[in-house]
């Protein structure tokens, strides 16, 4: 769509029938801005891709969805740490030309153009955040896909690392506002009572059946 509107806007500009000053920025930046789309959608489903790709290694339906595994986790993992290793790299020249993250993060329009979907949704001495979300996200998904075996183990450890980021959004407040923190805070409360049911319900506490029905 974005190839398709690059296009048509240039051949109504030759045509006469668009203005040679109408979305400029967008002519200008158009390739920054298809980067930055198809980055902020390989986020989006980094987590299924790491799950099932790694889940694959075990499930092993044939040598070539094997392959393919491997690729796909390869390529997504090397994307979003490249990702938050330039997000780093910005806010980072940013605080040490500027004493303050946001002076790139957000003056620089190619770079926000580019990366502003990893860190636009936090607090700028929190740029850094994003990189926090997707290990935690990876870490959940190595156990998912790796402990199969053991259900209890899976329990223990998503129940442990819920704690963890819970925890770690309470003391720190990354997000933009205060109502986007205690929602977050309230989407993970729940994330942390899920785990807990989880592990639960994994019998590791060897509980009677009684209780566990009640």
């Amino acid at each position: 769509i974005i190839i398709t509107s690059k296009f048509l806007i240039e051949l109504f500009i030759k045509r006469g029938w668009m203005k040679n000053s109408r979305l400029i920025y967008f002519r200008k930046n158009w390739t920054r801005v298809i980067k930055g789309a198809l980055l902020k959608y390989f986020c989006i489903g980094f987590t299924q891709v790491a799950i099932l790709g790694m889940w694959e290694f075990f499930e092993r339906d044939s040598p070539a969805v094997i392959v393919l595994a491997v690729i796909y986790i390869i390529v997504i993992l090397g994307l979003m740490v490249w990702s938050a290793y330039r997000t780093w790299y910005f806010g980072r020249q940013s605080t040490l030309a500027y004493q303050n993250p946001a002076a790139l993060l957000y003056g620089d329009e190619r770079v926000f153009t580019k990366f502003g979907w990893f860190y636009s949704m936090f607090n700028a001495p929190f740029y850094w955040w994003g990189g926090i979300v997707l290990s935690y996200s990876f870490v959940k998904a190595l156990f998912v896909a790796l402990a199969q075996n053991s259900g209890m183990t899976q329990a223990l450890a998503i129940f442990i690392l819920e704690l963890i980021y819970f925890s770690a959004l309470i003391y720190f407040q990354p997000y933009l506002d205060k109502r986007t923190n205690v929602l977050n805070i309230l989407i993970q409360t729940v994330n942390l009572v899920n785990s807990f049911l989880f592990m639960f319900f994994s019998d590791l506490f060897g509980q009677p059946a009684a209780v566990a029905s009640i």
